[in-house]
């Protein structure tokens, strides 16, 4: 089944036959007729995820191309997307810090690897059903909105930025992320500034919509969220 699609890709639900286990499956959406953009964001996904082994990190298992077409064999993580959980309804606070310290300490990862994300946000936060050392009464607690037994996983490593070699396809003066989620520095396309701290703010702005059920800056169109950043 489609788990989702993006201006990019689409990621399917897959079954993986020889280890016999579900996979998510990440394709271009335009196949064989992608853009050069959208091959060597594709590629830089690939290069970047395939560096990291984290566990709160989606897990690249295969990288590959069939028929002409370029794919990726992803971890399936089967609790949906922290945006999906959120629906505009605020955490207790500390679980909103609980949760935003398990995606720092996972960023802090990444930067200590060389990678920054640069799309950090809750569509890009999976969550996983582990159970491993959670107990059955707090993982079903209805008083607990976000079980402790979910685990957050960053994913969509597309507009990663490797601080020392790897790939960068971006111009100085593109604006590429989630308006919402981005760094002041991010929203004027000011690129050769870029540091770890974009990933940083995101992170703030993730825990100011746990909080509060929106994020910091919302305008109603594109150019004025920017405009607000």
């Amino acid at each position: 089944e489609v788990l989702g699609r993006g201006g990019m890709g689409v990621v399917y639900k897959a079954w993986q036959k020889e280890l016999r286990r579900f996979v998510a499956l990440k394709m271009v959406l335009a196949g064989g007729h992608a853009r050069s953009e959208d091959l060597a964001r594709f590629r830089i996904e690939a290069e970047a995820s395939a560096r990291l082994q984290h566990p709160n990190i989606v897990q690249v298992h295969e990288v590959g191309e069939q028929d002409g077409r370029p794919f990726l064999t992803l971890e399936f993580v089967d609790g949906g997307s922290l945006a999906q959980k959120l629906q505009g309804v605020p955490l207790p606070a500390s679980s909103a810090a609980q949760l935003v310290e398990t995606l720092a300490r996972a960023m802090h990862y990444a930067h200590q690897h060389g990678i920054i994300h640069r799309d950090l946000k809750p569509a890009n936060i999976l969550l996983s059903e582990e159970r491993e050392g959670a107990s059955e009464s707090n993982a079903s607690s209805s008083h607990a909105p976000f079980p402790s037994a979910l685990v957050p996983k960053i994913t969509d490593f597309g507009l990663a930025k490797f601080m020392v070699g790897g790939s960068d396809q971006t111009r100085t003066g593109s604006i590429l992320g989630t308006p919402s989620y981005m760094a002041p520095e991010q929203a004027e396309g000011r690129t050769k500034d870029l540091s770890t701290a974009v990933d940083v703010y995101a992170l703030g702005a993730i825990l100011y919509e746990l909080l509060t059920g929106r994020p910091p800056f919302r305008g109603d169109t594109v150019a004025h969220t920017l405009q607000q950043v």
